[in-house]
């Protein structure tokens, strides 16, 4: 468990409450829940308050999201934009966090409340978006970026020690969805690339150390 905090926990943390502003009461939409940043951000997200819309390609995996505490999950092999106004009552979502980008990203331009923002943390699907900045002048969103490494290096590690004391309190427990000894590396990577993984794999140095 402490091997997931200090990369995916700690990146939810900055993106949702530093640079996303993620205020209590506020939608929340994380994109890539089923992955190790998003499933941080969904528990991450409830913790602060917010009603979180978690999505991602697998039912299974997704079931295990829900599990984890998101208010609902989505498919994204369904009419997302729709799903996503029919769960808002219309209105659109206040943050969402990318960690995928594509065609995920210009569905969240789409269904994004007026003021809302748009968290990038990452591009796993390879495409990198151009906001179209006519919708944000008239919502009045932000796409902010999050490089939380370069973030910790200008903030300090404050933030850090936040992460550890909402762990510690037993508010948020760090999920991993694998565990693997060292020497089977290779298998570890294999699920990986299969997505069959919720959340982080950790690999475990079992030999003696001399």
């Amino acid at each position: 468990e402490a091997a997931v905090v200090p990369i995916n926990y700690y990146t939810s943390y900055v993106a949702l409450l530093r640079r996303g502003l993620l205020q209590k009461g506020e939608t929340l939409v994380v994109h890539g829940a089923c992955g190790g940043v998003g499933l941080a951000a969904v528990q991450l997200g409830k913790h602060l308050g917010a009603q979180v819309i978690a999505t991602g390609s697998s039912d299974e995996r997704l079931a295990v999201v829900k599990a984890l505490g998101a208010d609902h999950v989505v498919n994204t092999h369904c009419d997302l934009r729709e799903a996503l106004k029919e769960l808002t009552g219309g209105r659109g979502a206040d943050v969402f966090l990318d960690p995928v980008g594509g065609d995920l990203f210009d569905i969240s331009m789409r269904a994004i409340a007026p003021g809302g923002r748009i968290l990038v943390v990452g591009a796993t699907s390879g495409h990198y978006n151009a906001p179209r900045t006519n919708v944000m002048l008239v919502k009045n969103i932000s796409v902010v970026g999050i490089d939380a490494g370069k973030y910790r290096l200008l903030a300090g590690a404050g933030d850090m020690f936040d992460v550890l004391d909402i762990v510690g309190s037993g508010a948020v427990r760090p999920y991993y969805g694998a565990r693997f000894p060292l020497d089977r590396a290779d298998e570890a990577f294999a699920r990986l690339a299969e997505r069959s993984i919720v959340g982080k794999c950790i690999l475990v140095n079992d030999a003696p150390i001399a």
